[in-house]
């Protein structure tokens, strides 16, 4: 018969020398890992800060790529790698991507006391990239959280904007349920007024601006349907060609430098008024000979007028 307690007798002094030796060896090789950790990290934000200062942005981008595999959930790094994938200057990903992007680095910044600072930037990053995807809801949203107590016309023409361009695309006024309940009192009192009028308002602040003057030429002269509701919606065509004309010249005299505005001025002008159109186009092509959509509409339109006189 075997006894049964010598053969299960502990080899106490076996116990307490792998546990000492537990205890003293885990830690030691947790801190040497954690200290090579630290001195990879202290080597990453090096490279960081090296391709910052030389402007380089893909290399920035690569060396905070790399730092996120070892501190994947590094706020600040995070925001910073989202700032330079927005930049509007240099964008490096689709608008479907940069918007939850944003979004993420916007909330970890509301988190994180000392990132307080870059929610301004994401805010307008966020609010460029929601109005090109024509989420105009939380682009309202965004206007609404970067308002200050004085009005921003910059803000204001981009609200105006998104009001109307969502008026076309949807018939709705995207302020509906977005404002918050303390949303400043001139973004409410725009949001009160006609998608249009807010345009016309908005003009007066930055008086021929070309965004502004081509949706207003959409309103006026393309789609009267939409001044159903506007101030306008009682002026008969001829006002509404007068102000246009007002407008167009407005929008020259404070763009001549800008192919954008001679084509706008002549799209809404072969509309209402022709001849001038005809001549403003041969003016911009002068002043614009290498400009590709310049030389297309110069182009369309002499075709035009050939087709027109083997008519006559």
């Amino acid at each position: 018969m075997f006894d049964q307690e010598s053969d299960y007798h502990l080899n106490w002094k076996a116990v307490f020398v792998t546990t000492g030796l537990l205890v003293v060896v885990i830690p030691a090789v947790y801190f040497a890992h954690r200290f090579q950790l630290g001195r990879v990290e202290k080597y990453l934000i090096s490279q960081i800060e090296t391709a910052k200062q030389a402007g380089d942005q893909d290399e920035t981008i690569k060396s905070l790529n790399r730092f996120l595999v070892y501190r994947p959930d590094s706020p600040r790094q995070k925001v910073e790698l989202t700032e330079l994938f927005s930049d509007p200057d240099s964008p490096r990903l689709p608008v479907d991507a940069l918007i939850p992007m944003i979004y993420q680095s916007i909330a970890a910044c509301e988190q994180s006391p000392e990132l307080e600072d870059k929610l301004p930037v994401l805010r307008q990053r966020l609010l460029e990239n929601l109005s090109l995807a024509l989420r105009a809801g939380e682009a309202v949203e965004q206007i609404d959280k970067l308002a200050k107590p004085e009005p921003d016309v910059e803000l204001d023409k981009k609200l105006a904007l998104i009001r109307y361009r969502n008026l076309v695309v949807s018939g709705e006024d995207p302020c509906s349920g977005r404002l918050s309940p303390g949303a400043m009192k001139w973004v409410i009192s725009r949001a009160q007024m006609d998608p249009v009028d807010h345009m016309l308002e908005v003009l007066k602040e930055v008086k021929g601006d070309v965004e502004l003057t081509a949706m207003l030429g959409n309103a006026c002269i393309i789609d009267r349907t939409k001044l159903a509701n506007s101030i306008l919606s009682k002026s008969d065509p001829e006002e509404l060609t007068l102000l246009m004309s007002r407008k167009l010249n407005e929008m020259l005299e404070r763009n001549a430098d800008k192919p954008q505005a001679w084509l706008i001025n002549f799209q809404l002008l072969t509309r209402i008024d022709p001849t001038k159109a005809a001549q403003d186009i041969e003016i911009a092509l002068e002043k614009f000979p290498e400009e590709p959509e310049i030389l297309q509409q110069a182009a369309v339109h002499k075709m035009q007028r050939i087709v027109d006189a083997k008519r006559k």
